[in-house]
């Protein structure tokens, strides 16, 4: 759900989080940073992820404002006891800050370009091959594998694409150390 939607009727938006997270559901908040937040609503509602809005991320590598906004993002998220995603990492240097930051996982064409229904469930049938462990619901006992910086090193990422699908935020990347659930 967006930061906007989530906002225009807080109570209802509660509720409903509240109700999904009974029947186990994680949710997250998309494009935070970007609508009408309120950090004392944020607070209240049920969620376990915080998606960093991309316009954010495109402007990291040059922009202090952007950066220091990221950083205090993934900050705030951590203090509430929530995960990350960076969405929209496309460079080496964008996945460094986040990774620093400690942001948990990223998406972006840095990893894999967005991918269809069918080609998302053969990468997820891969991961689940490659780890041995079950890739979709799996459970808190599955944490999701690292990135794995040596395939690649000009670009720091794999050339298997399912290298980096979290079988915990399927089409997401882990990020850093900090990337397994709790």
């Amino acid at each position: 759900m967006t930061e906007t939607m989530a906002m225009s009727d807080p109570k209802m938006t509660t509720r409903i989080f509240s109700q999904l997270k009974d029947i186990g559901v994680r949710l997250s908040i998309d494009d935070f940073g970007t609508g009408h937040s309120s950090l004392s609503r944020l607070r209240s509602f049920p969620v376990d992820v915080l998606k960093i809005d991309r316009s954010f991320i495109r402007g990291i590598e040059h922009d202090v404002e952007s950066r220091e906004i990221t950083r205090l993002i993934v900050t705030l998220a951590h203090h509430l006891d929530l995960k990350v995603i960076a969405e929209g990492i496309e460079t080496p240097g964008q996945h460094a800050y986040v990774e620093q930051f400690g942001c948990e996982f990223g998406q972006g064409y840095l990893y894999s370009p967005p991918v269809d229904h069918a080609a998302l469930q053969k990468l997820l049938a891969s991961a689940s091959r490659d780890s041995n462990e079950p890739a979709v619901n799996a459970g808190p006992r599955w944490a999701p594998r690292e990135l794995n910086t040596n395939a690649t090193p000009a670009l720091g990422r794999s050339t298997e694409k399912s290298a980096c699908n979290s079988g915990d935020m399927p089409g997401t990347c882990p990020i850093g150390s900090r990337a397994g659930w709790k």
